[in-house]
This record gives structure tokens, sequence and C-alpha cells, in this order.
């Protein structure tokens, strides 16, 4: 009986600890751009740091659509035309970026576009996280190495590292919460906002 019960209670943990691993680092990915794809838009707060210097920052993201403000830059970008306000020289850089250059400026693209650029591998992660790590297939993509950490509740992230011609882009993100609908315009420069900058068209 207690030979019965022993086995039983191996069985009952063997099946937790397959449950608790059955997630693959493209499942994860997958879920989680499914949560960027299905939610009407996504908040989040941010801190981004490179070479020492920590920028704070909050972007909004609907579909393939962002807005991006912080201390040092903004940028909105409508699908196909990106504008880049420099708070500094109040200049305005007019662009139609590749999907590389938009992983750059948005980092959560990347989690859109791994399935073409990238493969994916899951690392070892805190209790209530998953951890990705993501090496691209092109070997000379800008984005060299990835690593996601995401929630593992809402599976979506809280931190990204990534790896450029400029150094290491660390960004911890303080909050990720979705909301509705948003108008068209939030992802537009306007003009009457800023009627001193100085607009140059780089298309």
């Amino acid at each position: 009986m207690k030979y019965l019960r022993f086995s039983l209670l191996i069985l009952i943990l063997g099946c937790v600890s397959v449950v608790a691993t059955s997630e693959t680092a493209d499942g994860v990915m997958a879920k989680s751009a499914e949560q960027f794809k299905k939610s009407p838009s996504i908040t989040a707060n941010y801190t981004a740091t490179a070479k020492g210097d920590a920028v704070n920052g909050k972007i909004v993201i609907s579909a393939d659509k962002f807005a991006l403000t912080s201390s040092a830059l903004s940028t909105w970008f409508d699908g196909k035309t990106q504008w880049t306000l420099d708070s500094k020289s109040n200049e305005v850089n007019v662009t139609e970026p590749t999907n590389e250059e938009l992983q750059q400026i948005n980092p959560f693209a990347i989690i859109s576009t791994f399935r073409k650029s990238y493969k994916a591998k899951m690392l070892k992660a805190q209790k209530g996280q998953f951890k990705i790590e993501l090496r691209p297939i092109d070997k000379k993509a800008e984005i060299s190495h990835a690593i996601v950490v995401f929630n593992a509740s809402t599976y979506l992230p809280v931190e990204l590292q990534m790896t450029t011609p400029n150094g290491l882009l660390v960004i911890k993100v303080k909050n990720a919460v979705g909301g509705g609908q948003l108008p068209q315009t939030t992802f537009r420069f306007d003009k009457a906002k800023y009627p001193k900058a100085k607009i140059v068209d780089l298309r």
C-alpha cells in the first residue's frame, strides 16, 4: 500500500512537472504576439538604459502602430510613416522605416516579427516569468542577440535586452496594460502642437 501511494505521488509530481515546463519558446512568443494583436491598445511605462544613461518613457501600441514619448525624443508611427521629434533640436525627421529599424525604436516590435527573423530558445527564469533568448536568422542583422522576459500570467514583456551595433540596450517595463480603441491621430505627428518644429522629410 505504501509503495502504491509512493508511486502515485511520483506520478502526480511528474505530471505537475510536465505541465510547468510544457511551454515552448515559440509558444510563449506567439501568445505574447497574440496579446498585442487582439488588444485594441496597450500602454507601457518603461526605463531604457544604454551606455550607462537611463531614460524614462511611455509607449502606446495598437497593432503595428505606436506612439512613444520620452525626455529625449517622441516618435509616432502610423503603420507606414514615422515622425521622430528631437526635443533638443526641435527637428522632426519623417521616414518610412524598415522592420529592423522599427525594432530598435519600438522594441516590442521584435515580439510580432520573431517568427520571420529569429530563432527562439527558452532560458531558465524566476518563478512567474518566462525568459526567451532570440538569435537572428540573418547573421548580418543589426540586433545580434536579444532576451525577452515575460510575465507568465499575462504574456506581456517585463524586460527586453537587445545587443545592437551601438551596444546593449536594456528596457525594463514598469507596467503594461491593455486599453480601448484609440483614434488614428494618436499615431501621427500633429504639427499644430509643435508649430515651431522643423520638418525634415527623409523619405
